[in-house]
């Protein structure tokens, strides 16, 4: 459930972007056709905007990645749905099944991003009452954590070295 809601959201944020872009090009053309026309003297910095977002775009392929996303988000619905079919599982062929087709859907993913990670965890936990495993991500994590792998126990890790050198020094 992990792995898919993970998924859902990767595509999303990766949708837009791609969405974002084509919208930027589509202006820097309206731009670009202001220009031939003869208002040349601000052209240049929709011209350069659209270079940039094209570019990013173009090196970065984010409607690629979406679809990626969007077949991998199906694949572990398609996997869920199918162990929930199963019933209950005991160690076995059924079992040693059920985990061999969740590794080969594990070795397609794109390595994960931690923060986002956590928000799915966060989400399901709510969603399933179980409050006392949620742990917060702060304001920064969320912001970024669609575009840069952000470790969220990072904090937490400061602390503990912090203590861990206190107590040796002491």
């Amino acid at each position: 459930m992990v792995s898919a809601l993970y998924h859902q959201k990767r595509e999303r944020f990766l949708d837009g972007i791609d969405r974002f872009a084509q919208c930027v090009g589509v202006l820097g053309g309206a731009a670009a056709f202001s220009q031939i026309l003869g208002n040349v003297r601000f052209g240049w910095i929709p011209a350069g905007i659209v270079a940039i977002v094209s570019s990013l775009t173009l090196c970065y392929g984010p409607g690629a990645k979406a679809r990626k996303h969007s077949e991998l988000a199906r694949d572990f619905k398609r996997l869920h749905a199918d162990i929930t079919l199963a019933g209950k599982l005991i160690p076995g062929d059924t079992l040693n099944k059920f985990k061999a087709a969740y590794l080969h859907l594990e070795a397609q993913e794109p390595a994960a991003l931690r923060c986002l990670v956590r928000q799915c965890e966060n989400e399901l936990s709510e969603a399933f009452g179980h409050h006392g495993d949620i742990k917060l991500l702060s304001f920064w994590d969320r912001l970024w954590m669609n575009v840069v792998d952000l470790d969220p126990s990072r904090k937490g890790k400061k602390k503990a070295v912090a203590a861990k050198t206190e107590e040796v020094a002491g």
